[in-house]
């Protein structure tokens, strides 16, 4: 594999097991030692979006989970997940779902 595919392979890791510690490109870039321009520009080409839009869509799986298998509230899901409100956390699932998270929980009992 080459260098920075591997680098990136690694970075990738590390997010999915960080996710509550990225708050933004700067914790990336600290975290692989490489500018924030020069990561987000690796990052891209080797898996084709964006590191905030890979955070995004990894907590909105991760959140989907949790509307599927428990009872906690939609609000303590999305902020566990770091979404900085529950308005903030329906407006990105609505886009990436095209439903309310309450109409998804309801859909998958």
């Amino acid at each position: 594999m080459p260098r920075r595919e591997q680098i990136i392979e690694d970075l990738t890791h590390w997010i999915d097991l960080n996710l509550h510690a990225v708050h933004s490109i700067e914790d990336v870039a600290a975290r692989s030692g490489y500018s924030r321009w020069h990561i987000q520009h690796m990052f891209k080409q080797v898996n084709r979006v964006s590191i905030l839009a890979y955070v995004r869509q990894r907590r909105l799986e991760r959140a989907a989970k949790d509307l599927t298998e428990g009872q906690e509230s939609i609000s303590a899901i999305a902020l566990r997940h770091g979404f900085g409100s529950q308005q903030a956390f329906s407006r990105a699932f609505i886009k990436w779902q095209k439903m309310k998270p309450s109409t998804f929980r309801s859909c998958a009992r």
